[in-house]
C-alpha cells in the first residue's frame, strides 16, 4: 500500500489526489476560487497525503485532510474554518459567555482532529445541548464546511 500526494488549494478545493511524490501539479491557482494550490505543509514541508493505493488496485475513498500528518498543524483551509468559527461563536455572545465559547471551540477542534469519530460527537452534542435553536443552527451551519450531513444530523 502506498499514499499518493495531493494538491489542494488554500480554501480546501481538491485539485488532485493521485500525484507521485516527486510530481508537481501544473496549475498554481484553483480554477474554482483562484487561491494558491499547495501540495506540502507550510510548517514542516511534508507532502499532503493523497489517495491510498492498496495491493488489490482499488482506490479507497479520499477525504481531504484537516491537519498535517507530519507536524499536526492545521492546513490553511482548516485554519480558515477555525478562525471563521471562532467569529461565529463570538457573535453569539448574548447567549454564550466567553468560557462557553472556548469550550465549544475546543470541543469542535478536537472533533475535527478525530474526524468526528468516537466520543467527539457526544462531547460536542453535550456541550451544545442547552443552546437556543438559533445559536445551535449557526454552529451547525458552520460545521457543514468540515463534516458530513450525517454528523450534522447526529449533533441535532
Amino acid at each position: 500500500m502506498k499514499y499518493y500526494k495531493s494538491a489542494i488549494c488554500k480554501n480546501g478545493h481538491l485539485q488532485d489526489s493521485h500525484l507521485e511524490e516527486n510530481e508537481t501539479f501544473l496549475k498554481k491557482y484553483c480554477q474554482q476560487c483562484s487561491s494558491e494550490v499547495i501540495d506540502k505543509c507550510s510548517h514542516c514541508n511534508k507532502i499532503i497525503l493523497g489517495s491510498l493505493d492498496s495491493i488489490s488496485g482499488l482506490m479507497a475513498p479520499y477525504n481531504i485532510p484537516n491537519y498535517c500528518h507530519g507536524c499536526g498543524s492545521p492546513y490553511p483551509w482548516t485554519e480558515k474554518f477555525l478562525n471563521e468559527y471562532k467569529l461565529i461563536l463570538g457573535l453569539q455572545s448574548d447567549e454564550i459567555d466567553r468560557k462557553m465559547q472556548d469550550k465549544i471551540y475546543k470541543a469542535t477542534e478536537e472533533a475535527i482532529k478525530q474526524n468526528f469519530k468516537g466520543n467527539s460527537i457526544t462531547i460536542l452534542k453535550f456541550i451544545t445541548k442547552g443552546l437556543s435553536r438559533v445559536t445551535k443552527e449557526a454552529i451547525l451551519n458552520s460545521l457543514k464546511e468540515v463534516t458530513t450531513n450525517q454528523v450534522i444530523d447526529l449533533l441535532n
